[in-house]
């Protein structure tokens, strides 16, 4: 388990908190180590990936919940509150991400999940933290869909739960109700199941809050088609452009992606690959 044993701003120092959690597993049955290291730099997830290594000798699954919140308006932010926000949880996940990645090629495959919220859907007070946990969104559909031929599944989820950042942020008073039903025990399950080897998922982003479990995905309007528009034109179409009555889901990875280079296993010069790779041209 890795935690710095910082407060929800990633200052202040709750130093006992990681050897805690590691005990309460431990006399729960399950074995656990602790790893002090940060995530916000690539030697720090390198280091994260080696104490798990060291302890039990490979890596099957990740769970990226790293982060610190610091909820106040845009212009209000410092920044250095700006940049923490971003280092911990968008260039954390890609760090572990990326530190992990040989292992589980190695393995044969294995499960990440990464952490969002529903702030990336818009959300005062949280402009900066929206916009860190979208981009883990996009990061996770991108690598869903280049680990599907290696079998590397790569899911988020969104808690809705209570834990001890959640606790010490400056939010009005909760009712003994809704503490109980925002329970880490009610979302702890579900993130389980989503790094377990039976879980079929990827790509997705799922949403656990208050025993209520389900996904928020992308969609797609039918649009209009408009070559060399004027802004009059646009602006005619926009209604259309906009109008989801004939709205689309959009397909999960890898159906969804497409490669931006040259796939893996393409032969130059051939037009053809030397290995069939899903969403790859065939």
């Amino acid at each position: 388990m890795n935690d710095l044993g910082v407060g929800p701003d990633g200052k202040g120092t709750f130093a006992a908190h990681p050897e805690t959690v590691v005990q309460e597993i431990r006399d729960l049955g399950g074995t656990a180590v602790v790893d002090t290291h940060s995530v916000a730099t690539e030697d720090g997830a390198l280091a994260v990936v080696a104490t798990a290594l060291d302890a039990y000798g490979r890596v099957d699954a990740l769970i990226n919940n790293a982060g610190v919140m610091r909820f106040a308006q845009f212009l209000e932010l410092q920044p250095d509150e700006i940049t923490r926000m971003i280092d911990v949880h968008l260039y954390g996940t890609i760090w572990m991400c990326r530190a992990v990645w040989p292992h589980l090629l190695r393995n044969g495959g294995g499960r990440i999940l990464n952490t969002t919220s529903g702030a990336m859907l818009g959300a005062g007070y949280g402009s900066v933290y929206g916009a860190v946990k979208s981009g883990i969104w996009g990061l996770t559909r991108t690598l869903a869909f280049e680990g599907a031929q290696d079998g590397i599944a790569v899911n988020t989820l969104s808690p809705g739960a209570l834990t001890m950042s959640a606790r010490l942020a400056d939010i009005p008073p909760l009712s003994p109700e809704v503490i109980e039903r925002r329970s880490p025990d009610r979302v702890a399950p579900i993130a389980a199941y989503l790094v377990h080897p039976d879980c079929p998922a990827s790509g997705k982003n799922v949403v656990a809050e208050e025993g209520h479990l389900h996904e928020v995905l992308y969609r797609q309007t039918d649009g209009v088609r408009l070559t060399a528009p004027s802004v009059d034109e646009v602006a005619d179409a926009w209604e259309s452009v906009v109008d989801r009555t004939a709205a689309q889901d959009l397909a999960d990875p890898p159906e969804s992606g497409f490669w931006l280079g040259p796939p893996p296993g393409f032969v130059p010069g051939t037009g053809e690959l030397a290995l069939g790779i899903p969403g790859s041209p065939s």
